[in-house]
């Protein structure tokens, strides 16, 4: 590799010596320099994002504004220049640095006068932030800078994964080191690149499939199945395990998927917690054989046993499966646990408790869950059953991409319990 060294210069930091920098500069010929510098069109500081970095932007924007004849352009013609011309200013320089809130909204200032009045008085029917949405949700279709900056970091995220540069080598050696880059957490003294990097992981991760390739990819954490990546079902697994290692050769070997995948039977794990709670007779009484001997249940009226694991089983599924949320099996034993522990202390069911405590406050945990509105074209659908002594009653709504409801109904219905009532909803 060759270079010019009349177009190179070094930048050092400050506490190297003098010494250093004259030995550096004539092995190679480069000239030093301070910051602020310009590189590729983009000025570089140190420290945090300052508003000199957009002053050029600004003003370039201002000057084509200035000179062009607004007031012989039409609405069509002024949106037309702000998508193809002047909204794409600003995007290089995005994709080196992060913007600071003022300097994003003197910029979304400049481009809705434009796009509303030009050089002339007339009102501004609508902010830039309504403007800047797709048609499809009744927006103009420009580009908004907050949208621009997080698909540049998310192409960040890409090449850093894909560790085919230099700058993505030193970024996980800086960052991650042995760690896997979805486990590491944010640290006091991170850059801001790298931090903006944390924030869009998780929905950038989701956006991509890894090839097997020569399955030098974690078996785990990954990304690489058809429909969502692995993800362990207790806390206890190989955060180091590659695909390779589940390989017999070009093959998959099940002697090993076996040994990796069997243990974690969200059923099986949950029903070994349950056991860890309460005692009984798990020779006849096994969840295994539990057609074959569901007399055994009946007779010593532990047949709500069962019942409660599968339901609460089935509840967690269904989360797995339409939230895509992550199975969590600690949360669902203690639920069985819990609702047992009830029926014991309330309903008169049998004490088969381990421990004459119920439930540690310590473990209760208030969850906030958010409702948001389906992607276009989806119709989301929801539904709710309420049972009281006076009666049951089931209903629904429909909600379109918009927020808006299309359609609900609501009507009453036989049950005997909440349980059932919740059933009906879904059937």
């Amino acid at each position: 590799m060759a270079f010019n060294p009349a177009k190179c210069q070094m930048v050092f930091y400050k506490h190297v010596s003098s010494t250093h920098k004259l030995w550096a500069s004539d092995y190679t010929g480069f000239t030093t320099t301070q910051l602020p510098i310009k590189y590729l069109g983009v000025l570089l500081i140190t420290g945090r994002t300052k508003q000199t970095q957009f002053d050029e932007v600004l003003n370039k924007i201002s000057n084509l504004l200035n000179r062009w004849t607004q007031t012989f352009l039409s609405n069509g013609g002024r949106i037309t220049l702000l998508k193809s011309i002047i909204t794409a200013f600003p995007a290089y320089i995005l994709q080196m640095t992060t913007i600071k809130k003022s300097t994003q909204i003197r910029l979304e200032r400049l481009f809705n006068k434009f796009m509303w009045s030009g050089q002339r008085q007339q009102m501004h029917w609508a902010s830039w932030r309504k403007a800047a949405k797709p048609q499809i949700v009744e927006g103009i279709g420009f580009k908004d800078l907050d949208q621009l900056l997080q698909v540049n970091f998310c192409k960040l995220w890409i090449k850093f994964r894909t560790q085919n540069s230099l700058w993505a080598k030193f970024m996980w050696g800086k960052y991650c080191k042995d760690q896997h880059p979805t486990l590491v957490l944010r640290k006091f003294g991170d850059s801001r690149i790298w931090v903006k990097m944390l924030k869009i992981r998780q929905i950038d991760e989701t956006n991509y499939s890894w090839e097997l390739g020569n399955g030098e990819i974690n078996f785990w954490l990954d990304n690489w199945c058809p429909k969502d990546w692995l993800s362990a079902i207790t806390n206890i697994y190989n955060s180091e395990l590659k695909v390779a290692d589940c390989w017999d050769g070009d093959n998959w070997s099940l002697g090993k998927l076996a040994s990796i995948l069997q243990p974690h039977s969200i059923t099986k794990v949950v029903w070994k917690q349950f056991l860890n709670q309460f005692t009984i007779d798990q020779k006849e009484l096994t969840w295994d054989r539990l057609v074959n001997y569901w007399w055994h249940w009946k007779i010593r009226k532990y047949a709500a046993i069962p019942f409660t694991i599968a339901w609460f089983i089935w509840m967690e599924t269904n989360k797995v499966k339409f939230e895509e949320a992550n199975p969590n099996v600690g949360i669902t034993a203690r639920n069985c646990v819990t609702y047992l522990q009830k029926m014991i202390n309330w309903k008169g069911f049998p004490n088969i408790s381990n421990s004459c405590t119920s439930i540690k406050s310590d473990l209760i945990q208030v969850i906030r869950v958010y409702w948001r509105t389906p992607n276009h074209p989806i119709v989301k659908f929801n539904t709710d059953g309420s049972f009281t002594k006076n009666g049951a009653g089931v209903g629904g709504i429909y909600i379109n991409h918009l927020g808006k409801c299309l359609q609900y109904f609501y009507t009453p219905v036989l049950a005997t319990d909440a349980t059932e009532t919740e059933l009906i909803v879904v059937y």
